[in-house]
């Protein structure tokens, strides 16, 4: 399976990638999983980290006729460097994510967990990631989790604009 690459273009992190004062200890318990994507309203807005001259972005849409869906942009020394298109949709069989990066192809990740402002999902057939998961912490920045074999990387967002 190709590799996908998601919006986490490795950059330099440090207030990017980190989240000072927030650890692991703070996420919200995994108790039941989400139903619905109305159970993701929490996801929906704009989002944003810059670091140095790098800007990521994400946006969610509100949940609307069982679909969350997404954008994600990388822009280093003002060029855009990645993109990607994102969906959560609800199915018979429970939500699923899916990416597409660079408009190109496209990879699920089912449901795999879930609580109040917390969401994972995973495709452990998947060559990397295996896992995404997003939370919402109480300092209100959106934080995901993109995880496979031998690494994981950490981004922090911040809510954008009204």
């Amino acid at each position: 399976m190709a590799l996908l690459a998601l919006a986490f273009v490795p950059v330099a992190c440090s207030s990017a990638c980190t989240s000072p004062g927030s650890t692991a200890s703070d996420a919200p318990a995994f108790t039941v999983p989400p139903q619905s994507v109305q159970d993701l309203a929490w996801m929906s807005g704009d989002w944003r980290s810059i670091e140095g001259s790098t800007v990521q972005e994400e946006r969610w849409s509100e949940p609307l006729g069982g679909l969350l869906l997404g954008t994600a942009r990388t822009v280093i020394d003002g060029k855009a460097r990645f993109f990607e298109y994102l969906r959560i949709e609800e199915r018979p069989d429970g939500l699923v994510y899916v990416a597409s990066p660079l408009g190109r192809g496209m990879t699920e990740f089912a449901l795999s967990a879930g609580g109040p402002r917390r969401v994972r999902f995973e495709n452990p057939e998947h060559d990397w990631p295996t896992s995404i998961e997003y939370t919402l912490g109480a300092d209100g920045r959106l934080t995901a989790l993109v995880s496979g074999p031998e690494r994981t990387e950490t981004y922090v967002w911040h809510r954008h604009g009204g």
